[in-house]
């Protein structure tokens, strides 16, 4: 069965690699019904492509990459104050020794990671819990970060 005539791949999200190894044509990936989020990645046009799926596309792209922030939080299922999006932009972090990522609908990171603090999830990449509520703690207010953590919040 093919997801969009054409395109035997069946992910919404998927890099131009995935699509030249499963034997699509190059103008196949040019057409209308497909767009361009990021460089080497395409999309269903008008599809609601789960967080997860696009985070999977994004840390596969490069190595030593990780989803961070509050993408990684959304992920965890952290508590995330409405006004912040973990989709927009979608955080990326990479370990110190290399540059921060730097692609379209991204906010590139770096920060000093040893192979502990980052965790495969279904195919993605994301901080561990306890670097991912560190990243928070420079994005959030006292109370939202304690919510974030799941612990009570404190009286007064």
């Amino acid at each position: 069965m093919e997801f969009l005539p054409g395109l035997p791949i069946q992910r919404l999200s998927f890099t131009l690699d995935e699509a030249r190894t499963a034997g699509v044509d190059y103008s196949r990936l040019r057409r209308t019904d497909l767009s361009i989020p990021s460089r080497s990645v395409r999309e269903r046009r008008g599809s609601d492509v789960p967080l997860l799926d696009r985070v999977a596309v994004l840390t596969s792209l490069s190595l030593r990459t990780a989803c961070s922030h509050t993408t990684a939080a959304a992920l965890w299922g952290l508590f995330l104050p409405p006004c912040l999006d973990p989709a927009a932009p979608i955080h990326l972090i990479r370990p110190m020794e290399l540059t921060a990522p730097r692609r379209r609908g991204v906010r590139g990171h770096r920060a000093p990671l040893t192979p502990r603090d980052v965790v495969p999830v279904n195919g993605a990449f994301v901080t561990a819990p306890a670097w991912t509520w560190t990243d928070l703690a420079g994005m959030l207010p006292l109370a939202d970060l304690v919510a974030a953590g799941g612990l009570p919040a404190p009286e007064g």
